[in-house]
């Protein structure tokens, strides 16, 4: 309850300029009534203050509070006082419901205007009337202000200033109002004088600077009872306001803490006893040397104490009350914790223990040595990850089935990832290079092992691909270029024996030579000496006659295997040049000739065509060379379609890898949903499932430009094929 809905004037419907032979003769009638089951109010109830409760205890604990005399002066400089016949108009306008009435009032016997309220810095009067009016007018802005702040939906709002005006304004101008009281030596005067008038000799020891630091925590009670209000509601716009006028308020920093306190002073004391029973199970766990219940132990404390820390760290935004002690109290029982599941093989509880140390702590040493531990911690976990992998391709173990070592690989990257993901707040650029490279040499060795072990080419050139991109995220470009090395050895290795297959291939599917018709003409020519053909008077041989019409000696592209040169000819008629002949063709290769001639066959009288060479036209020269460049061309889309052929079957491969981890993962959370990593696996899943709809997206893109390159491709066949087919 709020020191003005509680006030013991209130408490007794009495004002400030009453005796105490008055405050025991309203106790005794209160009482009086109630016996009778009598609840008749008084004058000064101020019901708009919210429920009164006048019952025994609390009448009692008024009374008590008004017969001392330094807490009776305390309760009076949190309630109105009379003094002058401005004061009585106003509080006659409140006890009517009349606020604006009752402010505007006061505000003009304090000298001011309702404008100069919003001044940064005011000026009233310092009369005792102006002062006595502006002290009514503080406790006025706050008791409303709360009433406010606290009111039910239906209620409607006491407005003093402008409806516009935003409340976190109006809590300025009161605190605005009480700094100009505390610092006004006048207004300590009349305090002083109403110490006085109480004749009471217990007075003679009160210290107005007690009396003074009393007045400035009844000032901002109010803000720490509303944060608490707020705090216990969730209501962080309300909290949020408070403690940025708290912020930006005039007030000693000890003050501003002592009050923080008083507010956390529950929620500190809780994590405290955490902390104490969280040592204890700790030591139990020790004892049986069982690693699951350390687990069991960071979910139980970590989920305990998590709505608590939340709550401290709003209020306390500058570090400054006991809960940053408390707080790395809390930190260094999980650091603690988080080696013992480190040793215990739970490389990944130790990083989340470790994690939730490290972002409870407040000093920059300790944090240090969160840091160099998860460093260590993660180091330890990627050399762990790795040596199982390669204990298992070792040949100590026999041979493994090919899908065990595949599937190894990439439960090996998923738990690499898991510790890269875990340990995300502690990843220096250093650390990242070094595991980085790490997990690209056990790819290496993995790689290596598929190549060799198992000649699955395939496989061996996906996983050296994964392991360029790690070494090429490590920043190590010597180590990438060895990988890199590696890979084009085993393209070289498989390709040599395809162009070896094709050339045997091409060479069985040859035309008959011009050396094997050659042969075939001796043949003939021997059996028709043999056989006593008589030759022909021999007659002058005519001119040549050359056939214009040649062909290019470039072979097709895309064709290569069965075309066949077509060579031009020339026509001799010389009945006694058969043999001539045959010899000619028996020395003619079916090697290209150079571009600057072409082939000629010369046919003899008997029709025997012989090869002769004979130079091009311009026009030939260009046609060739065009030809030549066309060629060069389609042999270059042709390297870059077969390129991402194996990039799209790579990132197939990844794919299905993938989806094999999420099938995993599904059948985890599927079959087992009360385990305590259940979530753990859940945010892997996700995370999972959204890199494989990028990658499915990026392989979709990638399929289309391997579309439209294939495409160009063959147009360029095409054209190939009909502007240079002769």
């Amino acid at each position: 309850m709020n020191l003005y809905q509680n006030n013991a004037f209130r408490v007794l419907g009495l004002l400030t300029n009453v005796t105490t032979a008055e405050i025991m003769a309203r106790a005794n009638e209160i009482n009086v009534k109630k016996s009778v089951d009598f609840d008749g109010g008084y004058e000064y109830d101020f019901p708009w203050l919210g429920p009164l409760d006048r019952s025994e205890e609390n009448i009692t604990s008024a009374v008590q509070r008004l017969e001392d005399p330094v807490r009776r002066i305390k309760q009076e400089l949190s309630w109105f006082w009379l003094h002058s016949e401005s004061d009585r108009q106003a509080i006659k306008a409140l006890t009517n419901r009349q606020f604006k009435s009752a402010f505007e009032t006061w505000v003009k016997a304090s000298g001011l205007t309702i404008d100069q309220l919003s001044d940064k810095e005011i000026s009233p009067l310092t009369t005792p009337d102006a002062l006595t009016a502006l002290h009514n007018l503080f406790v006025l802005f706050q008791a409303t202000l709360l009433r406010n702040e606290l009111k039910a939906p239906e209620d409607q709002s006491i407005v003093l200033l402008e409806a516009s005006a935003q409340s976190e304004k109006n809590w300025e101008v009161a605190l605005r109002i009480f700094n100009f009281l505390h610092n006004k030596e006048q207004f300590w005067s009349l305090v002083q004088l109403r110490i006085a008038g109480m004749q009471d000799r217990r007075v003679q020891n009160i210290s107005l600077d007690e009396i003074k630091e009393s007045a400035l925590n009844n000032a901002l009670s109010a803000h720490f009872f509303l944060i608490t209000k707020a705090l216990s509601a969730k209501n962080l716009s309300m909290l949020d306001k408070h403690i940025e006028i708290l912020e930006n308020a005039n007030m000693p920093m000890d003050l501003y803490k002592s009050g923080l306190n008083l507010v956390l002073n529950s929620r500190i004391a809780n994590i405290n006893s955490l902390c104490e029973e969280f040592v204890r199970e700790r030591k139990v766990a020790e004892d049986k040397g069982d690693g699951a219940l350390y687990k069991s132990l960071f979910y139980k404390y970590r989920d305990s104490g998590q709505s608590l820390i939340e709550d401290c760290k709003i209020v306390d935004r500058k570090g400054m009350t006991d809960f940053v002690v408390t707080r790395e109290k809390y930190a260094k029982s999980f650091h603690q914790l988080s080696w013992k599941l480190n040793k215990c093989g739970d490389a990944l509880g130790a990083l989340e223990s470790m994690g939730e140390a490290y972002k409870n702590l407040y000093s920059d040493a300790l944090k240090m040595e969160c840091e160099k531990d998860a460093e260590r911690i993660m180091q330890d976990a990627v050399e762990q990850y790795s040596n199982a992998v390669t204990k298992m391709i070792s040949p100590l173990q026999g041979q493994v089935p090919l899908e065990k070592v595949i599937d190894s690989k990439a439960q090996y990257l998923d738990q690499v990832r898991s510790v890269f993901s875990m340990g995300e707040v502690f990843m220096t650029d250093k650390l990242q290079s070094l595991l980085r490279e790490l997990v690209a040499k056990e790819l290496k060795l993995i790689s290596v092992e598929v190549h060799n072990k198992y000649q699955a080419y395939e496989h061996a050139q996906s996983i050296m691909k994964e392991a360029i991109g790690w070494a090429e995220e490590a920043k190590n470009d010597s180590f990438k270029e060895e990988l890199e090395a590696i890979k084009r050895q085993w393209v070289k290795d498989v390709v040599a024996p395809q162009e070896a297959a094709a050339v045997e291939a091409k060479a069985k599917s040859m035309p008959i030579v011009p050396w094997a018709v050659a042969l075939g003409i001796c043949i003939v020519v021997i059996v028709v000496m043999n056989n006593g053909v008589k030759t022909s008077p021999q007659i002058p041989v005519p001119p040549v006659a050359v056939n214009t019409s040649v062909s290019s000696s470039a072979e097709d592209p895309l064709h290569s295997n069965t075309t066949q040169s077509t060579q031009p000819t020339a026509v001799i008629n010389s009945p006694s040049g058969l043999m001539k002949a045959a010899t000619v063709a028996a020395v003619v290769t079916p090697a290209v000739l150079p571009a600057s001639s072409a082939q000629a066959e010369v046919v003899s009288d008997s029709g025997i065509m012989v090869p002769v060479e004979m130079p091009l036209s311009a026009v030939d020269k260009e046609l060739l060379a065009e030809a030549s460049k066309v060629k060069a061309e389609i042999i270059q889309h042709k390297e870059k379609v077969r390129t991402m052929e194996e990039e799209l079957n790579l990132r197939k491969r990844e794919i299905d890898v993938r989806q094999a981890s999420i099938d995993r993962l599904d059948n985890k959370i599927g079959t087992n949903p009360d385990s305590p990593e259940y979530n753990f696996w859940v945010n892997e899943h996700n995370d999972l499932v959204r890199e494989q709809n990028q990658a499915l997206e990026m392989s979709k893109e990638m399929y289309k430009d391997y579309q439209i390159e294939f495409k160009r491709q063959q147009d360029l066949i095409t054209s190939y094929n009909e502007r240079f087919a002769r």
